[in-house]
C-alpha cells in the first residue's frame, strides 16, 4: 500500500484496510482518514456464481486511488475500482462506489457530489466566526450538565 506524506489515519485501530489487496491501494499526501473507514479492494461476489453455476470466475481485485488533500469522514466505505480526486471532502457514513472528481464535497450512499469545494469554502468563510462564538456556550452547557467531565 502506498501512503503519502503527512497522511493520517485518525483511529487506525478502528479502521479497516484490505490487507490482502494492499498493493492495489494508494493514498496521496495530506489526507485525513477518520475512525471506522473501510478500504475494500476485493470482490468475492463471484463465490455466488461458483455455487450457483459450478464455475469459478474469480476477481483479482480492483485498485483504490485517493488523491492529495482528501478528507474521509468517519465510517466511510471506499470500494475497489474507485479514484478520488484531489481536494475532496467525503462526508461521514458515505459509501464510495464510483469515482469522485477534484475539488468537490461528496456525501451519501452511494456518494455523489453535493457541492463544489469553492462553494463550501465560501460557506465556511461566512459561518466560521458564528460557529466559533457558539463554542463557549457548548462548553458551558457541558460543564453545567456534566460537571464530572470538567474536574
Amino acid at each position: 500500500m502506498v501512503i503519502g506524506e503527512y497522511t493520517e489515519f485518525l483511529s487506525p485501530i478502528h479502521s479497516e484496510v484490505d490487507l490482502g489487496r494492499a498493493k492495489y491501494i494508494s493514498i496521496g499526501d495530506h489526507c485525513i482518514l477518520c475512525s471506522g473507514i473501510r478500504l475494500i479492494a476485493h470482490d468475492y461476489s463471484w463465490k455466488v456464481l461458483e455455487d450457483a453455476y459450478g464455475e469459478e470466475l474469480p476477481s483479482g481485485g480492483m485498485p483504490i486511488y485517493i488523491g492529495n488533500n482528501v478528507f474521509v469522514g468517519a465510517n466511510c466505505t471506499i470500494l475497489g475500482g474507485v479514484s478520488i480526486g484531489n481536494n475532496v471532502i467525503i462526508a461521514a457514513g458515505s459509501v464510495v462506489c464510483k469515482s469522485l472528481p477534484d475539488n468537490t464535497v461528496c456525501a451519501g450512499t452511494p456518494a455523489k457530489v453535493i457541492k463544489s469545494l469553492d462553494a463550501y469554502y465560501q460557506k465556511r468563510k461566512e459561518t466560521y466566526v458564528t460557529d466559533a462564538k457558539k463554542m463557549p456556550n457548548i462548553f458551558g452547557a457541558i460543564r453545567e450538565n456534566f460537571p464530572s467531565w470538567t474536574k
